[in-house]
């Protein structure tokens, strides 16, 4: 008779701890009826849908469009609060730009950028952390730098794609032929030499230009005058492929039941040090010469008209930050 009861209290208790896990929506927000008596939530549906689509972005739309309403809830988080998803524009900039007190960065931004850039401003919460290296950023988007510094990086990238296309129709003689992956190369060159300088070693357009100027005529393979050139494609330099490969495990880890957990088996893959590695060394290389510069240029009352790149800037806002506080500039610190 002891056992039955002491079967029942344990068979009771563990109903009860099975109740107090299972999510808790909130009241008056649609929800997926199923997710909320699953201790998992909306994970395994959203596992499926990502690891056909590849696309985390697309299941929340479904969400959206699946409850017909510009608010929705979902349980990401095992024995976690619920996400809000906000489909509505104006509310979501609304809160983005004029409700940043009540509404801080989510810890869910971090998660995504652990092992891609857990030191960067984007993946902090509002505190002194965030605006050290939030105070490094100031004015890059202002009109001045934009003119003087992103716009010529832009229309300089804009002029190699050109010639290359000029390269490219030439040799298609009428036929057409794929532009998008030029245009993402173009972009990227462009972000390249906004961020460190026209003479940023790597330049995808460049590459590819070289390829094409190698290629023989009559080695461009025949068709009808509709049917596409297929023209090979230029390796990618070192810190640039390893920028991409970074950027690229982000998606692998956004539809992880667990991010971090999926971000500490990927920084142990012989790939991801390596891309790691390559990142890195380019950037302290190309900072290197930011912080040369500086030293000769960027010194004493002297103004900021040596700063030609985003990096630029911020050596020199990190010398100005450092004097005002009485340190030393820490421009190789990871956390600047």
């Amino acid at each position: 008779m002891a056992a039955i009861i002491i079967a029942g209290v344990l068979a009771a208790l563990l109903y009860g701890l099975y109740q107090w896990l299972l999510p808790k929506p909130l009241p008056g927000i649609p929800y997926n009826e199923a997710a909320a008596k699953s201790l998992f939530g909306d994970i395994p549906s959203l596992v499926k849908e990502v690891s056909k689509t590849g696309d985390f972005a697309d299941y929340i739309r479904k969400q959206s469009k699946k409850h017909n309403s510009p608010i929705a809830q979902v349980f990401m988080r095992p024995f976690g609060k619920p996400t809000l998803l906000v489909c509505d524009f104006k509310e979501a900039e609304d809160v983005l730009l004029h409700r940043g007190k009540e509404f801080d960065r989510s810890s869910f931004v971090g998660e995504v950028f652990d092992g891609a850039g857990k030191d960067h401003h984007i993946a902090k919460q509002t505190g002194p952390e965030w605006k050290a290296r939030r105070k490094l950023l100031q004015d890059l988007m202002s009109p001045t730098f934009l003119n003087s510094v992103a716009a010529p990086a832009v229309y300089a990238s804009s002029l190699h794609v050109l010639k290359l296309w000029e390269l490219k129709a030439d040799l298609a003689d009428g036929r057409p032929f794929s532009a998008s992956m030029d245009i993402f190369h173009a972009a990227l060159d462009a972000v390249m030499a906004f961020a460190f300088g026209k003479g940023f070693k790597e330049n995808a357009t460049a590459s590819q230009t070289e390829l094409i100027e190698s290629l023989d005529r009559s080695k461009i393979a025949t068709g009808g005058r509709d049917d596409p050139v297929e023209f090979p494609t230029a390796k990618l330099g070192q810190a640039i492929s390893s920028i991409l490969w970074l950027t690229a495990t982000v998606e692998r880890v956004r539809g992880a039941v667990s991010m971090r957990l999926r971000w500490w088996f990927i920084k142990r893959e012989a790939s991801y040090k390596k891309a790691q590695k390559d990142k890195d060394d380019a950037i302290h290389e190309e900072l290197e010469k930011s912080v040369q510069a500086w030293k000769k240029n960027g010194q004493g009352d002297n103004n900021d008209l040596w700063v030609r790149s985003a990096l630029d800037h911020m050596v020199d806002r990190e010398a100005r930050l450092a004097e005002k506080e009485g340190r030393q500039p820490e421009p190789h610190s990871p956390g600047k």
